[in-house]
């Protein structure tokens, strides 16, 4: 039999009676002395602590106790007044979580998941940091997505409204999410993204990230391309990414015979197509504009190789890059077969938006050629902003016949004056 010595049985006593201070003074002095003399025994809480499982009473519910809120599952109703010196009369209800919510108890209110349109638009390839929970923050995509706007430096910090796509990873390509872009060819992801391979500015010719080469310019199409179209009048090793996972190479060695070049999309959407490699040597049919029966020009998306206009270049939305950098000028340019010609290259391109690409034609220098920029960006009403003044500034020399004809004809939306020495 265990032993105890009269004091630590009056202390535990005494801890036993205060269960009976909530009562009247009468029924108060019955109740001591029944607990004193072992007549019964008072609960282990109070009624107003121990309502439900829903209440954390603190020292496993034994007097001397104290409130210490709700328990997991249950969030507390008086939020605003909570703390632990709550006398039982004073203590509020702990309610069951909402469904859909999470509740971890004490004193705390229930967390929901309440994203942004923006970051739940695109289902699970979104990473919302913090599991999704408040607080929360915009943690980039998902492990297989790449950020649409990658290239523009994007961090967490970005407000819901400032949030950007997250895109399925093309094919042949490797994501490793967060705001990183897609890297050509299957590649380890490590390191927040670190990646060999191809990077996201270079083209993967072969799919596997063993030949890589620069995008020099790019095109994103409209959102009702389910075809795309261009026509090439000149020799070289050329790379065209179709922004859909293919990646065509086009070898034309000392052939400057027009031709046209086109790819099929599996589904209708906008398309991002990046265009690589170095020309040769160019056409150099010298004949009059009027009696054309070909197209002439390096590169266009207004005319096809017969000089016929089928619609393609209004499927543009967008450029950026240079041509030049694809389409140099060969030594002094000083041939037609050396200088390149852009007559109709985006000619009747209505959807085309935003300003003209500062560096489009760097690259190009030397004597100027006949029909050089004849329509290049005719009847583009959408182009806003105002003209690069340092557009044509390789071409030096006497203009030749036709060079500048229509080159702006119809842009009604360029703004601005023309630069002093735009065609110095």
């Amino acid at each position: 039999m265990q032993k105890i010595s009269l004091k630590g049985f009056l202390r535990h006593q005494n801890n036993r009676m205060r269960g009976c201070g909530v009562l009247h003074k009468i029924s108060r002095a019955l109740c001591m002395m029944a607990v004193f003399f072992g007549i019964f025994t008072l609960p282990a809480t109070s009624f107003a602590w121990d309502r439900s499982s829903a209440y954390d009473c603190g020292n496993g519910g034994d007097f001397p106790m104290s409130f210490a809120g709700c328990k997991a599952g249950y969030y507390y109703e008086d939020l605003q007044n909570a703390d632990t010196s709550l006398s039982p009369a004073e203590v509020g209800e702990c309610i069951a979580c909402p469904s859909g919510a999470i509740c971890s108890g004490g004193f705390t209110a229930p967390l929901y998941w309440e994203p942004s349109y923006e970051y739940t638009g695109g289902g699970n390839m979104y990473d919302c940091g913090t599991d999704g929970y408040f607080p929360m923050r915009f943690g980039g995509c998902k492990s297989g997505y790449y950020y649409e706007y990658w290239q523009d430096g994007a961090d967490y910090s970005l407000t819901p409204e400032d949030v950007g796509e997250c895109i399925a990873c093309p094919s042949g390509h490797t994501c490793c999410g967060g705001f990183a872009g897609p890297v050509s060819g299957v590649v380890e992801c490590g390191g927040g993204a670190t990646v060999s391979g191809c990077t996201a500015n270079q083209i993967d010719v072969n799919g596997d990230g063993s030949t890589c080469e620069t995008a020099k310019f790019t095109i994103r199409t409209t959102d009702n391309t389910d075809f795309f179209k261009f026509s090439m009048s000149a020799a070289g090793t050329f790379y065209v990414d179709w922004g859909d996972g293919t990646v065509e190479t086009i070898d034309r060695t000392d052939d400057t015979t027009p031709a046209d070049y086109s790819h099929t999309y599996d589904n209708v959407d906008e398309y991002t197509i990046r265009f690589g490699g170095i020309a040769t040597e160019y056409n150099d049919y010298d004949g009059s504009i009027d009696d054309e029966v070909v197209n002439f020009a390096a590169i266009s998306f207004g005319l096809d190789a017969g000089f016929e206009y089928d619609h393609t270049s209004s499927q543009i939305a967008s450029i950026s890059g240079s041509l030049g950098a694809i389409f140099p000028t060969i030594g002094s340019g000083n041939t037609l077969s050396t200088q390149p010609r852009f007559a109709q290259t985006f000619a009747y391109a209505e959807n085309l938006t935003g300003s003209i690409p500062a560096n489009l034609f760097a690259g190009i220098s030397g004597a100027p050629a006949q029909y050089m920029f004849n329509g290049t960006f005719r009847d583009c009403s959408g182009l806003t902003g105002s003209i690069p003044a340092n557009l044509f500034a390789g071409i030096s020399g006497k203009p030749a016949d036709g060079m500048f004809g229509s080159t702006f004809y119809g842009c009604s939306g360029l703004t601005g004056s023309i630069p002093a020495n735009l065609f110095a």
